[in-house]
This record gives structure tokens, sequence and C-alpha cells, in this order.
């Protein structure tokens, strides 16, 4: 807060630095060796941001400067800013958190930490600095209301906040409402019944199901000679894997005119290309990896690909229709998830992460296979087929055998637009509850601004004024040193 603010805060209020109303004090520096499973739990940054649920521990005694209890205000000064108030079992606090000793209302200094960390924020916006040194901190000028006026304004604070709280929980709700809805689009698509009535207009003009898997059937065993003669081999000497028909006694009753087959019977699998990383960069082949996989929409995102300089054969390169899934995900749920690729501009590529399944067929359409993959229990039936280590792995074996509904090429046309169209009104309304939500966060910082220029409750002018406050600060301090 410069000069001019101070000109125009109320009467009764002080212009004085955040080290005048409270003590600071940085945590404990620990070693990845110091870190064990037993002992007193250690808070770092990554615990208090809840990006992280690792929780170190720590079985040495440490000084009590270091320990912090339920309740404890923490200020979080490098690599991420941040105010805290700490929940949780006496624990000890690692360097980079300010443990605070606070000599005002602590609520009234926590939610000043709020505002002035916001403020800092938006004037280091662009220069990738996260950080502020103690001295400076503490050295940095803020409006301090009195004693009796803090209490008002918490209140206050509390009160809009919650009623904000209470309508953000509501857009959330309706988000998840509108997963529900997403997932039940998904299974009335592929039980037939989002199409019943097209199919009841069309009834004796579609090719059924098992006309179309016989030529599927037909498609895959020429592919598969196409092949061999490609590589200059003699298909007379080699024999044909006939397709395995899957058992399909325990599995819905679909709709006349449709048929169960396995994604391996009309398609052709491939893990994608592994690279160093130092072929890695701006130059070279656009290569998809997975974080551009889980989008909304039934497309790839390929907005955002990188580059890898390596030499891509052919085959490797990426095709309209292509229908991709993530192979290895460190999230046990992004495993399996699919997208399907559209075009590019230039030849795009894909990385071993990501296994790519090429139809082999006109008749069976990516989108519509993108869409069915996408299916609450499918996911779950892939997902519960991965392998799990570090991170989560599918095969190209276990992918293979999921067992797909087959509905006429026309009618899956009719499947796929329906779909399109219901899904983007869902994703319109998600879009409008998030730019909801982001207006009460620009919300709360305008309650905040407008609480430290003391524009947010009354004055009451008898109210002892703010500089006899810090004054029995000072007084306290002096003896405490004594």
């Amino acid at each position: 807060m410069n000069k001019k603010e101070h000109d125009k805060l109320p009467q009764g209020w002080e212009l004085t630095t955040i080290g005048s109303i409270g003590k600071y004090i940085n945590g404990k520096a620990f070693k990845k060796s110091d870190w064990k499973k037993i002992g007193k739990p250690i808070i770092r940054i990554q615990n208090l941001t809840k990006s992280s649920t690792t929780l170190h521990r720590y079985p040495k005694p440490v000084e009590n400067k270091y320990l912090i209890h339920d309740g404890d205000l923490l200020i979080s000064w490098s690599a991420t800013l941040g105010v805290y108030v700490y929940r949780g079992e006496e624990a000890i606090l690692n360097q980079h958190i300010f443990k605070v000793q606070t000599f005002i209302n602590k609520n009234f200094l926590f939610y000043l930490m709020i505002a002035f960390l916001f403020s800092l924020k938006e004037k280091v916006h662009g220069t990738g600095m996260q950080h502020i040194t103690k001295g400076k901190f503490e050295q940095s000028k803020i409006p301090l209301a009195p004693e009796q006026e803090q209490i008002r304004i918490v209140n206050k604070i509390e009160e809009l906040f919650s009623q904000l709280d209470a309508g953000v929980e509501s857009l959330k709700r309706a988000q998840v409402n509108l997963k529900r809805y997403r997932q039940s689009v998904l299974q009335e698509a592929f039980s037939g019944e989002l199409t019943s009535e097209w199919r009841e207009q069309h009834q004796g003009e579609l090719e059924p199901a098992s006309k179309l898997l016989e030529r599927i059937r037909f498609e895959r065993r020429a592919h598969w000679q196409a092949e061999l003669r490609a590589k200059g081999k003699d298909v007379a000497k080699y024999k044909y894997q006939e397709q395995e028909v899957p058992d399909t006694s325990k599995l819905p009753v679909l709709p006349q005119g449709w048929g169960w087959t396995r994604l391996e019977n009309f398609t052709k699998l491939n893990n994608g290309i592994n690279f160093t990383k130092d072929q890695k960069g701006n130059i070279g082949f656009l290569t998809v990896d997975v974080l551009n996989m889980y989008n909304k929409n039934v497309y790839i995102d390929i907005k955002n690909l990188y580059r890898v300089n390596k030499k891509i054969k052919e085959e490797m390169q990426l095709k309209f229709g292509d229908v991709l899934f993530v192979r290895s995900s460190v999230k046990r749920e992004g495993v399996a998830y699919p997208s399907a690729f559209k075009k590019s501009r230039e030849p795009v590529t894909f990385c071993g992460f990501i296994i790519r399944a090429r139809i082999l067929t006109e008749n069976i359409l990516p989108e519509y296979l993108t869409y069915y993959a996408r299916k609450a229990n499918v996911r779950a039936e892939l997902i519960s087929n991965a392998s799990q280590v570090t991170i989560t792995n599918i095969t190209q074996s276990s992918l293979g055998k999921l067992i797909i509904p087959i509905a006429p090429t026309e009618e899956q046309k009719q499947i796929i637009n329906k779909t399109d169209n219901l899904l983007s009104l869902a994703d319109n309304i998600d879009n409008n509850i998030n730019i909801a939500i982001r207006r009460s966060d620009l919300t709360r910082q305008s309650i905040l601004k407008k609480a430290f220029r003391g524009k947010l409750v009354p004055h009451d002018p008898s109210d002892e004024p703010a500089s006899e406050l810090l004054k029995r600060i000072q007084k306290e301090r002096e003896k405490v040193k004594q």
C-alpha cells in the first residue's frame, strides 16, 4: 500500500509493516535422507496445497519453534505463495513456510495476508517470480484497522464467503450431475435406446451387423495378406489366425441388427515411439503425448504437441480415423482413456505411452469406438485389466479383448450425431459453471480489497484507534526482549 492509499484510509486506521503485527518463524530445513516412515509428520508446501498426499515423517526431537499444532497460521513464501490454517496432529514445519505468532486478531491477519499475497502476485504476474525474502516480507506495508473493527470485518468477510461457498457448492453439485448425464447419454447410445425411433423409421433399410461383421472378417484377412505381400512373403506359407468369437451369453441383449465383436477383430494395435530427452524439443515430428489425450471433445487436442527430432516411419504416422488409447498413466483412472485423431496440417506421430488402434474397415467409425470406450463401465473394465507398479499400464492384448457392440454403419452415424449434440449441450453448461466459479473467486478478491480499504463495514468513532493497538504490541515485544 502506497502513501496515496494510506491517505485514503478511514480514521482510526494505521499503515504499518507486516513485521510489526506478528512474528514469522521459518520451518526446518530437511534433506531427503531425513524423511522416514515414523515420527512426527513433516508439513511441506505440497501438503498444504493438497497437491501431494505423501506425508514424510521425522523421528528425532526438534526445537519447539519448528513444531506446529492444529489451528496454527502458516504462510508459504517460496515457489508457492499462500496462507493456510493448519489442521492436523502436532507436526514439524518444513523450510520455506512461516509459522505465524500473531499480535492481532488471527482471523483478521489470515484474510489480510490473503489480500496482500494476491496483490503481490498481481504485481509480479508474468515475471515468473513466486518468492519473497523474510526481510522484504516483514517490511511490507499493510493497513491495520482498529481492534474492534477487525472483528466486524472478519465477521462480514466470513458471512459473504459463506454465501459464496454455498453457491460454489451448488455449482459443483451441478457438475457432478452433468457427469452422470454424460454417462447416461453414452449408456443410451450403446444400448440402442438413443436411436430406437430412428431405427424404427428405417426398418428393413439397414444392413444387419451380421453381414457387416462378415465383411469385416473378410477385410481383416485381406489386410493380413496385403501386409505379408508388402514384406515380400509368400502368403501360402503362413497360417491365418481366425477371429475369436466372443462369448455373449452374459452380455446385454442388443437391438435387432446389432452384433458383438472384439476390438482386435477390426483394428491393428501398435505402441507409440520411444525417444530420448535430447530428441524432444521444437524440431522434428509433431508428437501426441498422454496429456493431449484427455479432451472432452471426442478428438485429440493437437494444439499443444511437442516435437521429436527422430526419423519416423510412415507406418508410425497417424491417419484420419486412428483411435488412440493411453497405455501408461501415473493415475490409475487415466489408463486406456481413448481419443480419435482427426487431422493435422503436417505429419503427426505418437509417444510410447500410447497405443494406436487403426481401424481396418470403413464400416466402423472412429468416433463410435471412442465414445463406447469412454463409457464408465467400459473404462472400469479396462482399468481393472491394467497392471500397476509405479505407473498403471495396459497391454495391447488386454485392450484387444474388449468386446464392442456393433451397430449398422448408418446407425453409427446417427449415434455419433445425437451423442455429439447432447454432450455439446452438457459441455456448454459445464463451461458456464466454470465461468461462474471463476467469477466467485474474483468476487472474493473484491470483498478482500474493500475490506482492507475500510469500505466493507461501518466505522465506529468510539473504537480505539489502531495506533493504540500498535503501541501496546510494541510494549509487549519490548517486555519479552528484557
